[in-house]
């Protein structure tokens, strides 16, 4: 396991949110997560790196109040003092959340479609214009305002749903496999893109992804989850400061960090295997 690295610039050590022996398991009987405790510190980027199937989506939208806890809990520091749970509240609606897909509205432009979440919140346009446009030039876009899905690349597409969440002014921002389906060009710049936006809004980001090489490129912790059930059997610090660049991705110190993680997931996604044998050798 690599070296511990100092928090982020500022971080700070009390948890902005804390799973503690979280489970999920679905109507189907289908048991997703089993005692996951995470805690994550505000301005800090950590990834979960799992087999397809682990749960790491789950997290993610447990953590956004979209779905329910079957078992354990999700602490967030402002419940403190506060029985009724006002200031959770308050602390889940500033979270931002970008999904594999953009899931933009092909009849609205890149302006209508980042505006939607202050739409919903029946903030009015004219007085939410500026902040739009700040969030879509801080993306890259600025001079696509006006443009419409069709007209825009996959890449284009994905900077307008990352410009929706922040349009918000999260503190967290759930990432879930954003760049996937992109070409490695177009990636290796998002993951840029990513990092000096995260740290000039000074957020709190929990990323997930398939990938080993953008995991250690990301951040600073990288979570090993094994599968079915899902948890997190290691965790990896990544000691290299910000801001990193194509440099240190072509440097041993970064290939040693991917192998390392390489084998750490592997011996997850090993794991995973003998614990889904026992489970249909015991049925």
């Amino acid at each position: 396991m690599a070296d511990p690295i100092s928090a982020a610039p500022g971080a700070a050590e009390t948890p902005i949110v804390a799973l503690a022996g979280v489970g999920k398991t679905y109507s189907s009987g289908l048991v997703a997560l089993a005692n996951v405790s995470i805690a994550v510190r505000a301005r800090e980027f950590v990834t979960l790196l799992g087999p397809s199937g682990c749960g790491k989506s789950t997290i993610l939208r447990l953590v956004a109040g979209l779905g329910t806890l079957s078992a354990g809990r999700i602490d967030w520091p402002s419940e403190a003092g506060d029985p009724a749970g006002l200031a959770a509240r308050r602390k889940r609606r500033n979270i931002g959340f970008v999904f594999q897909e953009p899931t933009l509205m092909p009849w609205a432009t890149v302006r209508d479609n980042v505006y939607l979440p202050l739409r919903l919140a029946r903030e009015p346009r004219e007085a939410a214009r500026a902040r739009v446009d700040e969030a879509i030039a801080q993306v890259g876009l600025d001079g696509f305002e006006d443009s419409y899905p069709r007209e825009l690349s996959g890449g284009m597409k994905m900077r307008v749903s990352i410009a929706r969440a922040l349009v918000t002014g999260p503190e967290l921002l759930l990432m879930d496999e954003p760049f996937a389906a992109l070409d490695e060009i177009t990636r290796f710049r998002l993951n840029n893109d990513l990092l000096r936006l995260w740290q000039r809004r000074r957020l709190t980001v929990v990323f997930v992804t398939h990938s080993v090489y953008e995991s250690v490129y990301l951040s600073e912790r990288i979570l090993v989850m094994s599968g079915r059930p899902g948890r997190v059997v290691e965790e990896i610090k990544v000691p290299t400061p910000y801001p990193r660049d194509e440099v240190w991705r072509n440097s041993a110190d970064y290939g040693a960090l991917c192998a390392a993680t390489s084998a750490a997931l592997a011996r997850a996604s090993a794991g995973t295997g003998q614990a889904e044998r026992a489970t249909r050798a015991a049925s």
